[in-house]
């Protein structure tokens, strides 16, 4: 299938998620492998079902949410693909706007035609954008 329709596939994510829907967001998740997702600060999360948990207390704490794409890095290919962004959440908490820099994976695989989420990752990035080639000289990781 082509990069077009994983793009949309990775677009409904984000919507489903800036509409706080979790119906939408489990329509969006694949059966035939064993999903993970790993949210910003937290420990890996395995299995549809714990996944859904995962976004329904995220849902049900987050009162309103919104994503803009930077840098996105689109590959497709047989039964499998990945999506590879730089993502700026805006939201709020108690009234106080808050915007953060995260860097994200979400990983695809083809389920009878449609393109369905295996595992999502974000994290948050440290401070600014990395130099060409991803490497930062400044940040000593491990």
């Amino acid at each position: 299938m082509s990069q077009h329709a994983l793009r949309a596939a990775n677009a409904a994510f984000y919507a489903a998620f800036e509409r706080l829907d979790l119906e939408a967001m489990a329509s969006l998740w694949a059966r035939s492998v064993s999903v993970s997702c790993v949210h910003p600060g937290w420990d890996l999360v395995l299995g549809y079902e714990a996944v859904m948990q995962s976004w329904k207390g995220i849902f049900d704490g987050t009162g309103e949410i919104h994503f803009r794409s930077e840098d996105a890095q689109v590959t497709a290919g047989t039964g499998m693909g990945w999506v590879v962004s730089r993502e700026i959440l805006s939201t709020s908490v108690q009234s106080t706007p808050i915007e953060s820099t995260l860097s994200t994976i979400n990983t695809f695989v083809l389920e009878e035609g449609v393109w369905r989420i295996a595992h999502h990752h974000a994290a948050p990035l440290l401070s600014g954008k990395p130099r060409s080639g991803g490497r930062r000289n400044d940040v000593v990781l491990h």
